[in-house]
């Protein structure tokens, strides 16, 4: 499956979210991003891998009244077990964690899913040097 593959099924998981988010609580809104992003926001090369929390600065895709952001994750590594984590920098729960994590060796492994958004930053933690890691960011509610 390819990236824009990938992508577009995550905008339509996302969008139905956003419609049962905007249901259920009647106050956020979900912008989609546009234009649409054709490479990823974050790769391995722009993210430290060492099992530790980091804070990404998110400031230069979200506006500052963003609360919680649509994301794809795309992993690949030769290793069972390596764990990809993204939370809100504001959370410490295990339980407010979206994880991705490799089954079966060398294949390429997606996930997407909503995180909480604090101050324009996410935390993310890679427990491995992974050989590929595409993170994007679909979209975003505001209040």
């Amino acid at each position: 499956m390819g990236l824009m593959e990938v992508v577009n099924r995550n905008k339509r998981l996302a969008e139905t979210n956003s419609q049962l988010i905007h249901q259920i609580l009647g106050k956020p809104h979900f912008v989609w991003r546009t234009p649409e992003p054709t490479s990823p926001d974050y790769t391995q090369a722009t993210l430290t891998e060492d099992n530790a929390w980091h804070e990404l600065d998110i400031s230069g895709i979200v506006p500052a009244n963003t609360t919680a952001i649509a994301v794809s994750l795309i992993v690949s590594d030769g290793s069972v077990g390596a764990r990809g984590r993204l939370r809100s920098s504001s959370q410490s729960s295990i339980y407010q964690v979206l994880e991705i994590q490799v089954n079966v060796t060398n294949k390429t492994i997606s996930n997407n899913g909503i995180v909480g958004v604090s101050g324009q930053a996410i935390d993310y933690a890679f427990n491995v040097v992974f050989t590929s890691i595409s993170l994007t960011i679909l979209g975003w509610w505001t209040t």
